[in-house]
């Protein structure tokens, strides 16, 4: 992945002096950024007399270069392929664009690559990039960037697209803890107030179930609640449990107990 370049090019390709000095393949990079003081990414410039003979560049994405894609000091040759290469930004994949022989075929002009954030230098491709599936498999990498496996026709430029990359939620399976120190005090002939200490959970307690002789009667988002219209003279066991927004539940709490207040009857007296 090459980036931002602010001097120089980002590749150099020159015939040198070894035997294997005039083959070159660049396969499957990912060129980004106007370099405002060369012309293209790419230059080719043979030192000395070992022209650069055999030249494949493929699979690459070049997104807004300066002028082209490639730069070329040498009169170039059929040997050179330039092919499923996307370009972007520019019209010309070659500079200059007269006077330079090379093959070309299978290049996608003028298609935004949809890199999934550029801004940040994330160069991973989104799910409509016009580059999946555009590669050629000969000369192409086995992995891409990231360790991934590049199967089938492989993806242009660094990185294979493999789906979103987004972090799967790892599901919330632990139940908030039970709540402590319920206590049950009598209010009236007909209400008995109850009141807890709060559940912990691992990520949030969402809320409490209120239970009156072992039936739900009620739940509740504080650590309090008033049971009313109850009968008079009469004990109710109670318990509370707790549960999170995943739908985990506690143990229930240890029972309290009360018994509402007697009604009783005046009656007035009639001398």
């Amino acid at each position: 992945i090459f980036y931002d370049q602010v001097s120089g090019w980002d590749i150099q390709v020159t015939g040198g002096t070894g035997s294997d000095g005039p083959n070159w393949v660049i396969s499957n990079n990912t060129f980004y950024g106007d370099n405002p003081n060369e012309i293209g990414q790419i230059v080719i410039w043979t030192a000395g007399t070992n022209m650069v003979t055999n030249l494949t560049i493929q699979n690459n994405i070049s997104y807004d270069s300066n002028t082209s894609f490639l730069y070329s000091f040498d009169p170039g040759s059929p040997n050179w392929n330039v092919k499923n290469n996307l370009i972007y930004g520019i019209s010309s994949a070659m500079y200059p664009t007269v006077g330079v022989t090379y093959t070309s075929s299978g290049n996608i002009m003028s298609q935004d690559p949809l890199f999934t954030d550029s801004a940040n230098y994330d160069f991973h491709l989104q799910s409509k990039s016009p580059a999946i599936d555009k590669g050629l498999t000969a000369n192409a990498p086995s992995d891409d960037f990231d360790g991934d496996t590049r199967s089938g026709n492989p993806d242009l430029g660094a990185y294979e697209y493999v789906g979103s990359l987004a972090t799967t939620p790892t599901p919330d399976t632990t139940a908030p803890s039970a709540p402590a120190g319920l206590s049950a005090a009598v209010a009236s002939s007909s209400q008995i107030n109850l009141a807890w200490t709060a559940s912990t959970d691992n990520v949030g307690v969402a809320g409490y179930r209120v239970y009156r002789n072992g039936a739900l009667i009620a739940t509740t988002a504080t650590t309090s609640y008033s049971d009313s219209g109850l009968a008079a003279s009469t004990t109710y066991s109670y318990t509370v449990s707790a549960y999170d927004a995943a739908g985990n539940a506690s143990a229930q709490s240890t029972p309290a107990s009360a018994t509402t207040l007697v009604v009783r009857n005046h009656r007035r007296l009639l001398k």
